[in-house]
């Protein structure tokens, strides 16, 4: 990896798009598809940015190095860390793009690939190959990409490509979502299908960080697997978490530093 942003121009007019991958270091799957598209794609109209987010990260194999990238893209944003002044300048990058996708990965060994996003982004997620869209993370957590190109009227879609445990598995589908995005933005004369109009939905409840060295679940559990209401099924020192009706969880990360965050819940609709 060379360059960090690489600026690949169309002869004709066309929208501009930003596809990341890095942003937490240990995502290999998109950063692997990522250097392959670049070798090998043509960009015909517009203008495309392919960004290796976070090298330092990226080149330690670790999610970050001071903090999580993911959380620093505020307007608000004056922190000093290398990840905060990363995050000012892919802002700066993201304020002249029509579009985002950002490939991600997640620490547990299932397969179920799935998009993050909202607003204009819902009708775009149709183009990839997932059953599931999460919604509503930008209303719970602040700092996301996905979230800073909503909160600016645009399309921002962070797609969770598979486990990070066995990242070369995937590279494949990442490689197909970035032709597709391009795709559907006309950058490229390939033609993209719109064949997923029956996605479920999911919105976001709350994302829960780590208290203590004591927290555990119940029992194991892997991205949507419901949760049964009225029960325990988390713990941390004193706290329990009880679910409600039409819960269920997503990155559960039972081994997180304290700090960090350890699951997610989710519901329908």
């Amino acid at each position: 990896m060379k360059k960090s942003i690489i600026e690949v121009k169309g002869s004709k007019p066309g929208a501009t798009l930003a596809i990341f991958a890095g942003i937490h270091g240990n995502e290999k799957a998109g950063v692997i598809a990522l250097e392959q598209v670049v070798s090998e794609i043509k960009i015909e109209a517009g203008k495309a940015y392919f960004v290796f987010a976070n090298p330092p990260a990226i080149k330690a194999d670790v999610r970050f190095v001071k903090k999580n990238l993911n959380r620093l893209f505020l307007s608000t944003n004056k922190g000093r860390s290398w990840e905060d002044k990363r995050a000012r300048e892919l802002m700066q990058l993201l304020d002249s793009c029509d579009a985002l996708l950002d490939l991600h990965g997640y620490n547990s060994p299932e397969d179920t690939p799935f998009v993050i996003t909202g607003g204009p982004g819902l009708e775009v997620a149709k183009i990839f190959d997932v059953d599931k869209v999460v919604t509503g993370i930008d209303q719970i957590v602040p700092g996301g990409t996905d979230g800073y190109m909503l909160n600016c009227g645009k399309v921002g879609v962070c797609l969770e490509c598979g486990s990070n445990l066995n990242p070369k598995k995937y590279v494949g589908m990442a490689k197909g979502s970035i032709r597709k995005f391009l795709s559907y933005y006309k950058l490229t004369s390939s033609r993209v299908e719109t064949t997923r109009s029956s996605q479920q939905v999911l919105r976001v409840v709350k994302m829960v960080k780590k208290q203590t060295e004591l927290f555990a679940f119940d029992k194991p559990y892997k991205n949507f697997d419901a949760l049964e209401p009225n029960c325990v099924f988390a713990t941390d020192g004193d706290t329990q978490y009880v679910a409600k009706e039409n819960q269920f969880i997503i990155f559960p990360h039972e081994n997180e530093k304290i700090g960090q965050d350890v699951f997610t819940i989710i519901r329908r609709g």
